[in-house]
Parts: structure tokens; sequence; C-alpha cells
């Protein structure tokens, strides 16, 4: 979910007294990379098209 990436992204900058994007100006983009792994199919429901899944994310 979207709050708990943006916690997770800046909570080193918030620890250190610093609110906001960690950029210099509001123009500047933050990269951010994601790793997904599969860790295991859980369910396959062919007639509906659904997979569910267990997955590990990384971000940085």
């Amino acid at each position: 979910d979207e709050k708990r990436l943006i916690k997770r992204l800046l909570n080193k900058y918030q620890a250190a007294g610093i609110t906001g994007r960690p950029v210099k100006h509001t123009s500047e983009k933050v990269l951010v990379e994601m790793s997904l792994s599969l860790i295991q199919i859980l369910d396959l429901d062919e007639k509906n098209q659904v997979l569910t899944t267990s997955v590990w994310l990384n971000y940085t």
C-alpha cells in the first residue's frame, strides 16, 4: 500500500529530522528500485483468471 511504501522510504530521513522528499528541489525525481520475489503460488482460478501468490517485496 502507498502509505507503507512512503513511510518505509522516508523513515530514515524523518528519523534525522528531515521532512518531505529527500531532494533539494521539488522538481527533482526520487529514484525507487523495487524487486519482487515469488515465494509460492497459493491458488489458480482458471475460470476467473485469478492467480493468488505469496511474494516478498523489497524497496530501496
